[in-house]
């Protein structure tokens, strides 16, 4: 089996799902993606529907569209018992414990400075912890003409002199309720095991927010596992992640180091690797904190890095955590849209996660994008891509796409049944074409360009690294052949 992990693009997690590139001994069940991804009577979520029904999430800088305030927000929590705000995200940060601007010797009252004049109408700040603690929206307070200022570093707090042009303002008061929408967490679906948590919006949104796995206590976020099944493994705050790869915690490199400052007491490390066929997992135990971290600098040379760890702040591995502990996230069909099938994650029997859309006449997963004439279409998700920049002839008309040998644990079948190729427009907008694999070629390889006209093509030899892998780009499959899509706020 083929697997391509790939997100159901929200703000606060990316469910990842793996479609297989066969329909057997998938399990099949029934769930409306509007059902985790859902408007309400003022947030207006960004989606993508189709003539046959379909209204899949919309990748998009801000999740959801306040029409009040007529700006783009994101969920952010907001206070204990699950409370969340529509924050939008171009609010002025003010510090709180963290690095930045402060009025006192301590820093511990934080300064908005910005750059006169400031624009006219109401001003807000947003005041969050460093170690994502609840976030506050306040209004622009008193302006303090001649300020002592003082700068923390993340270490320190020290004096300072503002830039020339900056003015401070103290932090007014918390914003009324209404400003901006507010929301609750609350669970949903439930199994045995695994329950799955929504964000729900006073004005009728919806969105899904996490797994929870009770017997772990633990968040968890389906990717592929060390056995290499798919498996809900352990995240949030309660796992610290691998630091680089070439820091080590012990004195032969052999051993990775975990950390996250805003994780005290870690119950999980998790080494997260990304593989040709997606990301996997491996899950240990936390070992002791390390004083000392090492540079892995190939062939055998480890030595000690100057730059210490903060005190009980990075771990070594403990023991490593069977993948059977975490409960398997098994492939599911959940919903058909014409040619389009949803498809996803089916966990402890009951509980069905959207996360792929798949093309049943194409045979693979598809996303949405825009063709060359500004149609959004869903084109076929493919591991091969052509850049129009590697070619088989010295004059630089023949493209190739290159791949390299998997040299990861995971298995991988022939490539991707498709090649796509990506260019940007002038304002940055990506576009697609998309064409079959040819051949697998092994001739001597090129690079440049041939832009035609009175432009003479740039071409020049390029030797074959290790590993690499070239077929010829095929015919091309018309973008009007695909599903078309239409970009709409609901």
């Amino acid at each position: 089996m083929r697997c391509r992990f790939s997100g159901w693009v929200l703000a606060l997690l990316f469910v990842m799902g793996c479609s297989s590139s066969s329909d057997e001994d998938n399990e099949t069940g029934s769930v409306d993606p509007k059902e985790f991804y859902r408007g309400g009577s003022r947030l207006q979520a960004h989606v993508t529907t189709t003539a046959e029904g379909l209204s899949w999430p919309t990748e998009s800088r801000d999740t959801w569209h306040d029409s009040t305030l007529k700006k783009g927000c994101v969920w952010e929590a907001s206070g204990p018992d699950g409370a969340f705000t529509c924050m939008p995200q171009d609010l002025e940060l003010v510090p709180n414990r963290e690095q930045g601007f402060y009025f006192d010797a301590a820093c511990t009252e934080g300064m908005y400075a910005a750059r006169s004049p400031l624009p006219s109408g109401p001003l807000f700040v947003k005041k969050k912890d460093a170690c994502g603690g609840f976030s506050s929206i306040h209004v622009v307070g008193e302006h303090v003409p001649t300020p002592s200022a003082y700068f923390h570093d993340g270490t320190k707090c020290v004096a300072t002199q503002l830039s020339p042009g900056l003015v401070a303002f103290r932090v007014g008061e918390e914003v009324p309720a209404g400003t901006y929408v507010r929301g609750t967490l609350k669970q949903r679906q439930t199994g045995p095991r695994i329950s799955a948590y929504f964000i729900e919006g006073e004005d009728g949104s919806m969105q899904f927010s996490h797994l929870q796995d009770m017997l772990q206590d633990t968040a968890c976020t389906p990717v592929k596992a060390s056995d290499g099944k798919s498996r809900c493994v352990p995240m949030g705050n309660t796992t610290v992640r691998s630091l680089a790869s070439y820091l080590a915690a012990n004195d032969t490199c052999t051993e990775p180091a975990f950390s996250d400052v805003c994780v005290k007491t870690p119950r999980f490390a998790v080494v997260p690797a990304e593989e040709s066929c997606g990301p996997s997992a491996t899950v240990y135990e936390v070992g002791e904190p390390v004083t000392q971290l090492y540079i892995s600098g190939g062939e055998g040379n480890c030595r000690p890095s100057p730059n210490g760890p903060l005190s009980g702040s990075v771990f070594g591995p403990g023991v490593e955590i069977p993948a059977s502990t975490f409960l398997e996230a098994k492939e599911a069909r959940l919903e058909s849209y014409g040619r389009l099938e949803v498809r996803g994650l089916q966990l402890d029997g009951s509980v069905l996660i959207p996360s792929v859309l798949h093309d049943t006449q194409l045979g693979t997963d598809c996303k949405f994008g825009e063709d060359m004439s500004q149609k959004l279409r869903c084109f076929p998700d493919s591991d091969l891509s052509s850049l129009r920049a590697f070619f088989a002839d010295s004059a630089c008309t023949h493209p190739l796409t290159l791949v390299f040998e998997p040299t990861s644990r995971c298995v991988l079948s022939s490539p991707s049944r498709y090649v796509l190729e990506r260019t940007f427009a002038v304002d940055g907008t990506p576009r697609y074409r998309a064409f079959h694999p040819g051949p697998k070629y092994e001739g001597p390889l090129f690079t440049g360009n041939n832009l035609g006209g009175n432009n003479p093509p740039s071409c020049r030899p390029l030797e074959r690294p290790s590993g690499l892998i070239a077929y010829k780009v095929g015919a091309e499959i018309s973008a009007t052949s695909l599903v078309e899509g239409t970009r709409v706020r609901d």
